[in-house]
């Protein structure tokens, strides 16, 4: 006599209703940090002292969460360290390619001057945007130079999304990849490469990103076995 039974798979990927909560929050957040993307930008540049020595090291430090190269690095020690999560690496991996396509395609469409490419502070944090470039006429150095292509910024959209990707692997390390996320995001605000408005839109980008992600539903997988197995 045989005894038929199921092994349940359980699902993986980043928690969507978090996701979502937090995608909104920073959808909600963007408009606030364009009205003080000015004060940042200037009180960043014109005083390094405003960030305390040792806090500007530990945020320069998390600086390769956010960069492509960094990623890289974290996913390969997680495929040499963990065999057991292998083959879901995928998931960060095109979590981070899936934010990245989005964002890049909007640096390339809006053109917004980065705060360290400056000459003079602008009079209203609207003029910092040079509108749409598929309106204007645009040279080929102007369509790739990185100086007028501050929104938004890929490098808070690849360290939100390495969090989603990671915590999918390890929910337990959640709230230590927030806080690597948002030290790379800062970095890039303390490094005058960034207004807080570029670093809101690309950390809400990856974000809903991680709320639409597919989930592998779980999966039932008939078994039968024998008695005898089992003694």
């Amino acid at each position: 006599m045989q005894w038929q039974g199921s092994w349940t798979i359980p699902t993986h990927g980043p928690p969507r209703r978090a996701a979502w909560i937090t995608a909104g929050i920073l959808l909600a957040l963007l408009l606030p940090a364009l009205s003080v993307d000015m004060p940042v930008a200037r009180a960043v540049r014109g005083d390094q002292s405003v960030v305390p020595g040792d806090l500007r090291k530990a945020v320069n430090l998390t600086e390769a969460f956010g960069h492509l190269a960094g990623a890289v690095i974290i996913l390969v020690g997680v495929w040499t360290l963990d065999r057991s999560n292998r083959k879901r690496l995928a998931c960060p991996a095109a979590m981070i390619i899936a934010t990245g396509i989005p964002i890049h395609l909007l640096k390339r469409l809006v053109c917004r001057t980065r705060p360290s490419a400056l000459s003079e502070w602008p009079g209203s944090v609207w003029d910092t945007f040079g509108g749409l470039r598929v309106w204007q006429e645009v040279g080929a150095l102007a369509a790739i130079d990185s100086r007028v292509q501050s929104f938004p910024s890929a490098h808070a959209g690849v360290a939100v999304a390495l969090a989603w990707g990671l915590t999918s692997l390890y929910p337990q390390g959640r709230y230590y990849f927030a806080v690597l996320a948002l030290l790379a995001s800062l970095q890039r605000v303390v490094a005058s490469a960034h207004y807080p408005s570029d670093v809101v839109a690309g950390a809400a980008i990856a974000s809903i990103v991680a709320a639409l992600w597919p989930r592998d539903s779980e999966a039932s997988i008939p078994t039968a076995i024998h008695p005898d197995a089992l003694e």
